[in-house]
């Protein structure tokens, strides 16, 4: 306990705070000599079950919209005027560890759970609450968003992906078409040829399915009818 950042405000005297947990606490016990403290063992921790995690998110809420210098002193005494509480947990941003101004509760009772939840409008000193819900309805609905975001994210990519698809399709369909012998190689062109120009010499030889040449190249393959071929030389 003497390592909790809250405790070590109030005090660091092992002694002070065993002397306070005899007369206060419900869950420990101090040993004889008072320099120790363990939980009663006729209060067990509850089991780790599934009836367990459910019976807790009952009374679990996440609510949204508290000033990003609230302390959580504040929002401790805030949240008791609904009921007592068991936990008070502010989320805070990942690598700045500052306040987001988002809260999860869990209350002793799930009729206060309830009942904060049912307020119609809650306000914290000048703020009105954003969102106020079930924590278990708060993950569900993040789930629901990533799984939207992504969803968007795979439409966006289609129209590349089948444009993608066509140009292979199309080169695949022009490399099973061709046959043996029937493609050119040529070296030595004039880099300002067009494409255009090189189908339109090769026209009278017979029909040109295919050219591969990029303008400013000295080089150039071309698939023929392998019929007509012999007229080319």
């Amino acid at each position: 306990m003497l390592k909790f950042n809250r405790l070590k405000q109030i005090t660091d005297d092992s002694k002070v705070i065993c002397e306070a947990l005899k007369s206060s606490s419900e869950l420990v016990e101090v040993s004889e000599n008072g320099d120790k403290i363990r939980r009663r063992p006729d209060k067990p921790l509850p089991g780790d079950t599934q009836e367990r995690r459910d019976e807790i998110n009952n009374r679990s809420i996440y609510a949204k919209g508290f000033p990003l210098d609230a302390k959580l002193d504040d929002l401790m005494s805030f949240f008791e005027t609904y009921g007592p509480t068991e936990n008070v947990f502010m989320k805070k941003e990942f690598h700045k560890k500052t306040f987001k101004g988002s809260v999860f509760v869990v209350f002793k009772n799930k009729e206060d759970a309830a009942k904060f939840i049912s307020e119609e409008e809650t306000k914290y000193q000048d703020s009105v609450l954003e969102v106020k819900k079930f924590k278990a309805d708060y993950f569900k609905d993040k789930q629901a968003a990533r799984k939207s975001k992504g969803n968007k994210k795979e439409d966006k990519s289609k129209p590349q992906e089948a444009e993608k698809n066509t140009e292979e399709e199309e080169s695949e369909k022009a490399r099973q078409q061709m046959t043996r012998n029937a493609v050119l190689f040529l070296k030595g062109m004039d880099p300002e040829t067009s494409r255009e120009e090189i189908k339109t010499f090769f026209a009278p030889h017979g029909d040109v399915g295919w050219v591969d040449f990029d303008k400013g190249s000295t080089e150039v393959s071309s698939w023929n009818d392998p019929f007509s071929r012999k007229s080319l030389f």
